[in-house]
Order: structure tokens, then C-alpha cells, then sequence
């Protein structure tokens, strides 16, 4: 398993760490990690080679009297396709100019850390070998994902082991979260979601796609709580700003076989709350947007749509879309005349005109079309034009 360099320094226990020089390399990954003392001295003939995609953390004690050799050992490291190096400042409280210049043209990340820093090199080495195998995790989780979307097959015992971690649960519910900001990497959203801890509810983020998902479960211990807490409560303890993005809930669930539901409510909620521009949207507040989500982009609600609007459109006689207007109100306001009214600036009996004249339009020359009717044709195609004009 690999992560970026980038995605490394997300995570709080690396704030020690100052980038020196190759900023254009921070999207290298690293799969290992290694300590470099003696490896490039004696004459630059290395006992070993580094594995490639390592991140080496060294205090270049064996260049302290002779810091030619630095440049060449960056050239070495690179040779052997070491992604990046840590140097603590024991030896040299500046690195020499040619070498920062030489990482900075070969896209070669070097930090450095004080030497008052705290941590071992063995710490970090541990801190490293972690996020490395969290990122592993992320990917795992992930594929489970796609396939629980798919709606592959998928034992039990796996999805306990990698999802629930064998938590007994009474009920779940899952969030779909887009950061409406980058100012994190997710991997730093995730790290706090993981390393959250609570008697009463377990929690897991998972990566996918754009933002990531939040498993939220009721644990079974718990005789009588049934509810969960407030989402943005959640957050806050968390460390998260509801704010910070764009929210869809699934319902809840207490069976793992509805697993492929939730994961798919949650990912339509969030696409209704970009498209409406709305913060957070359940998948139950949705009404008929459940069915138009996903399939609102193919051929047959499309061209419903544009066929329909095109014939209001063509077949208005003030030729300045009032009739199209009117169409839109009636959907956005639910057939309230009065605020119809209001949005159309327009009095009510000129309301009630606009839509007998929609009526006898969409009626296609048998009988005029009940108020639920028009509300029946108008509806779907507006909604599915107002979801296309978003993208």
C-alpha cells in the first residue's frame, strides 16, 4: 500500500516537519520507510540500496565533516527512487544551497526537524508505518464499497471484519460528506473520524471518490438509547465543521444485507444537496429527486424534459417564456397560487389564466387537465431540467 507524501503532512503528528526543498515532488508516494546513517559513506559506495517508494529519515552524521558528500547521496537516493528525506538538524542547521538546489531540479522532498523536536527516529518511523497501513485500509475499504454498490456478492464475515471491525450493532445510518472547501486533505478528516472514541456509538470514515463516507452505528449494549445524536453535535466533538461541507444521509438500517442502500442513499442525498445548494439533505426528505438522482442524465427523462418545455415554449403567444415561467412556479411552489403570485409578480387571476392556457396545451386536445395532472407532466420535467442546468 502506498500514500502521497502531500497526504502525509495532514496527519497532526508530522507538525514538526519543514519542507526544505523539491515542493514539486510532494505528490510522490511512499510504500516504506528506512533510516540512512552509514548506507552512502566510504566513499560513496552504498552497503545497500533503499526499496523504492521509501521515505529515509537520516541526521547526516556521516557527512558532518565532509558535507560534499551530500549531494551526491541525494543523487544516490534518488538513483534508487527513494521518494523523499527527513533530516533532523544534529549536524547541519542549514543544508548547503547546492543541495537544496539540486532536490528542488530533480523533485526531490527534503524536511527537516529541529533537534528539540521530541521525537525518535524510531517514533517515526512507527508514526510512518501507521499512516502507510491506513492508507491500506482506506483502499480496502473502498473496493468493499464499489463492490457493496455493484451489488457483488459479499460474505458476511468479511464485511464484519473490515467494516464493522466486529462491533454487534442494534441500527446504522451512513453520511456522504463533500468538502465544500479543500482545506484539508481528506486523509486529515478521515485520521480524526478513525481515531474517535465513544461508549455509545461506533464510527468509521471511508474514503471514496470526491469525499468520504461516515458509518455511524448504535451499539448494541445500549438497553434503551435508540437515537442517534445530531450530526453537526457529532462533528463538533469530533473535530469536524459541519459547515465545512456538503452532507447526505441514508436511512437507518439494522441488517447488513441493506448495506448497498444505505452506501447508495447517502451518495444520492449529498448529489441533492450540491445540486439544490441546500447543506444537508436525508434521503427520506428527498420525495421523487430518490428516483430522479440517478437516472436523471439518461436519454428517456431528458428528452421527456426538453420535448415537454420546448412545447410550452414553441406554443406561447406573448413569445416571452411566460407560460415556461409559470410551468416553473407551479413545480417550485407546490400549486400555492398565492405564492405563485408573489414569485411571478403577477396577480393570482392571471395565475389561474397561465394555467388554464398550460392545461389546455398539455391536454393534447381531449379533456382539460386536473390541477394534479399538469402538476403530474410538469413536475418531472422541470425537475429534470433544473438538475441538468446545475451541471
Amino acid at each position: 500500500m502506498s500514500i502521497a507524501l502531500r497526504e502525509v503532512l495532514s496527519f497532526d503528528y508530522f507538525h514538526f516537519l519543514t519542507l526544505a526543498a523539491g515542493k514539486s515532488g510532494l505528490e510522490n508516494e511512499i510504500t516504506t520507510v528506512g533510516i540512512l546513517e552509514y548506507e552512502y559513506d566510504e566513499g560513496l559506495h552504498p552497503k545497500r540500496k533503499f526499496d523504492v517508494n521509501s521515505l529515509v529519515i537520516t541526521s547526516l552524521y556521516f557527512a558532518k565533516n565532509n558535507p560534499d558528500l551530500l549531494v551526491d547521496t541525494i543523487r544516490l537516493l534518488y538513483r534508487d527512487g527513494v521518494s523523499g528525506l527527513i533530516v533532523k538538524k544534529i549536524f547541519f542547521q542549514e543544508l548547503p544551497a547546492e543541495v537544496l538546489a539540486y532536490a528542488d531540479e530533480i523533485n526531490f522532498p527534503i524536511f527537516t526537524y529541529e533537534q528539540s523536536a521530541t521525537p525518535h527516529f524510531e517514533d517515526i518511523l512507527f508514526q510512518l508505518k501507521q499512516v502507510i497501513s491506513f492508507d491500506g485500509q482506506q483502499k480496502i475499504l473502498e473496493g468493499l464499497v464499489e463492490e457493496l454498490l455493484a451489488g457483488d456478492p459479499i460474505p458476511e464475515a468479511r464485511i464484519q471484519t473490515l467494516l464493522f471491525q466486529q462491533e454487534s450493532l442494534k441500527k446504522y445510518t451512513l453520511f456522504y460528506l463533500l468538502p465544500d472547501r479543500l482545506n484539508a486533505p481528506i486523509v486529515h478528516w478521515l485520521s480524526l473520524i478513525n481515531n474517535y472514541q465513544h461508549s455509545s456509538f461506533f464510527i468509521r470514515g471511508i474514503s471514496y471518490q470526491q469525499g468520504f463516507f461516515v458509518l455511524l452505528g448504535l451499539k448494541k449494549h445500549l438497553l434503551k438509547e435508540d437515537h442517534f445524536p445530531l450530526i453537526a453535535d457529532l462533528f463538533q466533538q469530533i473535530g469536524l465543521s459541519a459547515s465545512d461541507f456538503i452532507v447526505g444521509k441514508s436511512l437507518d438500517y439494522r441488517q447488513t444485507a441493506d448495506l448497498k442502500n444505505a452506501f447508495s442513499e447517502a451518495l444520492v442525498s449529498a448529489q441533492f444537496s450540491r445540486k439544490s445548494q441546500s447543506r444537508v439533505n436525508s434521503y427520506e426528505e428527498l420525495g421523487v429527486y430518490q428516483l430522479l438522482i440517478p437516472f436523471y442524465q439518461e436519454d428517456t427523462f431528458r428528452h421527456y424534459s426538453q420535448q415537454l418545455l420546448t412545447k410550452i415554449i414553441s406554443n406561447d403567444p406573448s413569445k416571452q417564456q411566460k407560460l415556461l415561467e409559470t410551468a416553473r412556479a407551479f413545480v417550485h411552489c407546490e400549486g400555492n397560487l398565492s405564492m405563485m403570485a408573489d414569485t411571478l409578480d403577477i396577480h393570482e387571476n392571471s395565475v389561474r389564466y397561465r394555467l388554464h392556457k398550460l392545461k389546455e396545451l398539455l391536454s393534447n386536445g381531449t379533456q382539460s387537465l386536473s390541477d394534479f395532472a399538469l402538476y403530474e407532466q410538469l413536475s418531472l420535467a422541470v425537475k429534470t431540467a433544473d438538475l441538468l442546468a446545475e451541471e
